[in-house]
């Protein structure tokens, strides 16, 4: 029996001083970002950051009140009590007010709330000598604003109450309602007809003799069942939805898959998942590791056995930091092709061809990021509008396979079929 290490003692005096220098290279982040133009903040911050797109947004709006608020931000970034979420908390207090005001009377009414705010909030935020609380400083705005424009308030409160909305994070959906009432209804019409439903599968199961019923499995969840409601209501159901997704998986002979399989957006999934999914596909394509059996066309547009390719070598979006499933993103010549650039000669290839979700392929089209790859596009350097240099590698399933020549891929995919290794030079994209 072997004993883990236990950790040091960790030495704690200096964690508040730790702390407040923590906070002050966030504000030395957001000032930088206030330098750049508007448009290129979000991907300077997803690139210098290497975090999550909402902490990309949450540095941008920090960025976006530094200019609005320079006296503001003058003063907090020495103290090391505020944070981005500070900024960012008065920012999403203040916008979401101009929800009901008319796109011409933005931008009079912006610096109306901001100096409100400003005066209301400064003094008593960056001299406290510890951090605020984030709600002590929503109601710390809420209440300049209320106090100089109670008629919009009221106006945002009631446009909020007559809104739901809905937002995915990963398998998780999160209904939100604008108001308790709308709340309590929703809940109340889904408990109704779930009670309705379960009701009636209990009728159903009384009709069956003991037998019959010690077969089957348990009701359903009120959960469960509600769910199903949901998706009723578009017309289908877990069962019958259609959805289209690309399997990559090892194969032998092209047409049948072993061991486990990748799904764009999921990752890698056990083989007893890939052969229910394999086993759904109505279309299988054998698709080749090596880019050189991929002709260059002639066309502005990648071939769909490119994209497959692409989506498999690159596995999501090649933008620094950014994971946008490659198969929810577009197909960006690396070197612009003459289609649209008629100085540029950028082919129509996989090797110069990479993924990009819309908003990072447009900052690339703008110009406000470059990028160029010397090994075909498994690498590709990025560059920023502010020198920022960051390089990143294509991490799909088809990427192990770089370099490696069509004798080697199929000797490597013989010793792996005797040995139940999953690495195969063929991997077909299943829809």
């Amino acid at each position: 029996m072997t004993t883990a290490a236990q950790p040091g003692p960790v030495d704690t005096s200096n964690v508040t001083s730790i702390q407040f220098v923590l906070n002050n290279g966030e504000l030395t982040i957001v000032g930088h970002l206030a330098s750049l133009p508007p448009r290129e903040r979000i991907s300077s911050a997803l690139a210098l950051r290497a975090r999550s797109r909402s902490d990309a947004i949450r540095f941008a709006h920090a960025a976006e009140l530094a200019t609005r608020m320079p006296g503001l931000y003058g003063r907090a970034v020495t103290t090391g009590t505020v944070t981005v979420e500070h900024f960012d908390t008065i920012w999403g207090r203040i916008n979401r007010q101009l929800a009901t005001v008319p796109s011409g009377a933005v931008d009079e009414l912006l610096p109306v709330l901001d100096t409100a705010v400003t005066q209301h909030v400064t003094e008593w935020l960056v001299t406290s000598p510890n951090p605020v609380s984030l709600a002590d400083l929503r109601d710390r705005v809420d209440e300049a604003l209320l106090d100089i424009a109670p008629d919009l308030v009221d106006r945002t409160a009631e446009a909020e109450a007559n809104t739901t909305t809905l937002h995915r994070r990963g398998n998780t959906f999160i209904l939100t309602a604008g108001s308790q009432t709308t709340s309590a209804a929703i809940a109340d019409a889904l408990e109704s007809k779930a009670r309705d439903r379960l009701a009636g599968l209990r009728r159903e199961r009384t009709m069956l003799d003991a037998d019959e019923a010690a077969e089957l499995p348990g009701l359903p969840t009120g959960s469960q069942v509600k769910g199903e409601i949901l998706l009723g209501l578009l017309g289908d159901s877990p069962k019958t939805m259609k959805i289209r997704v690309n399997l990559y998986r090892t194969t032998l002979d092209g047409l049948h898959g072993i061991g486990a399989g990748y799904v764009g957006g999921v990752g890698w999934v056990d083989s007893h998942s890939a052969d229910k999914l394999e086993s759904a596909a109505k279309v299988v394509r054998e698709i080749t590791t090596d880019p050189k059996e991929y002709p260059t066309s002639d066309h502005y547009r990648f071939r769909f056995t490119d994209k497959l390719f692409l989506e498999g070598r690159d596995g999501h979006c090649r933008f620094p930091s950014c994971t946008v499933p490659a198969s929810q993103c577009e197909n960006d010549h690396i070197v612009s092709s003459p289609h649209t650039d008629p100085t540029s000669d950028g082919a129509t290839h996989v090797s110069n061809g990479q993924s990009l979700c819309k908003a990072h392929h447009q900052a690339k089209t703008e110009g406000h990021w470059t990028c160029y790859t010397n090994d075909g596009g498994y690498t590709i350097h990025w560059t920023g509008p502010d020198g920022h240099t960051a390089t990143t590698y294509a991490s799909g399933p088809l990427a192990r396979f770089k370099g490696m020549s069509p004798s080697e891929v199929a000797a490597l995919a013989a010793d792996n079929a005797s040995a139940e290794i999953t690495d195969d030079p063929d991997v077909p994209a299943l829809e």
